[in-house]
């Protein structure tokens, strides 16, 4: 039976009224401004490499205003920085790891360092630097434009490039990983804030004739960190936003917004 949603005019009043609510708030309005906005964010090779640690560490824990991922990654200097990294170039697991465990909040350090270093020998050594460009170089083209429906499809196709060749990216986070670099405005990431979103709103999301609310925990995750799965949750949450005439980007924005207290200018990672 595969996923189902019929999105009634009651769905979509209730989501323009949340918009409004939270389109303000200063991350909301971050991701107008990084996502939407021409011309894009600048985007290198530091940026990447340290907005790949955002990912890994936001998936396990959470990262908003304050917590202990939030203070990391906005460090001054950054102690995971790309040149530093690349001075480490032998022990780059080891060196990752202890820099990560100075913050002992910070959890699952040893996995993080792994996959990491794992990412940083395809980047430097298995011609991961010239697979990136030649994924985004499009992307960024395509960014330079105005927003188009149809741009849609080649933020998936590289969503799902960045999560075959990253490890530990997977279908949500390879959509955060492109919309931190700011080149993504259909394609966004599905956390458990979102998750909760859907069921305080009691959307009629269902898995195989299921209510998602009677899922378990353990399935609905599993169904998450599916790509097919996660394609299908996200098709509709598309289809929503652009009945609300909104970006799925603004949507996401002022989801995360919500479940926390508001951001400050200097607290938002990159």
């Amino acid at each position: 039976m595969g996923l189902d949603w019929e999105i009634s005019l009651s769905d979509v009043e209730k989501t323009k009224k949340f918009i409004k609510q939270n389109e303000s708030k200063i991350y909301a309005r971050k991701r107008v401004k990084d996502n939407i906005t021409i011309p894009p964010p600048e985007i290198n090779r530091e940026i990447i490499w340290e907005c790949m640690f955002d990912c890994l560490l936001s998936t396990r824990q959470r990262s908003g205003p304050g917590s202990p991922i939030a203070v990391f990654l906005n460090q001054k200097p950054y102690p995971l920085a790309y040149e530093k990294c690349l001075q480490h170039d032998e022990d780059i697991e080891n060196f990752i790891q202890t820099q990560i465990g100075l913050h002992p909040s910070i959890q699952y350090r040893n996995k993080i360092a792994k996959y990491a270093a794992h990412n940083y020998t395809w980047l430097e050594k298995n011609g991961g630097w010239n697979r990136l460009d030649k994924w985004m170089k499009p992307l960024i083209e395509q960014r330079k434009m105005n927003p188009d429906p149809q741009h849609q499809s080649l933020e998936r196709e590289v969503a799902h490039k960045f999560d075959e060749y990253f490890k530990g990216i997977g279908p949500k986070q390879s959509r955060n990983y492109l919309q931190i670099l700011g080149l993504t405005r259909y394609e966004i990431p599905i956390d458990s804030r979102f998750i909760r979103w859907i069921l305080e709103n009691q959307f009629p999301l269902y898995f195989d004739g299921i209510p998602i609310g009677e899922l378990k925990k353990k399935t609905l995750e599993t169904r998450l960190s599916t790509p097919y799965w996660y394609d299908c949750i996200l098709d509709k949450l598309q289809e929503l936003s652009s009945k609300c005439s909104i970006f799925p980007v603004v949507l996401d924005g002022c989801v995360f917004a919500s479940f926390d207290r508001e951001w400050t200018e200097g607290e938002i990672p990159f």
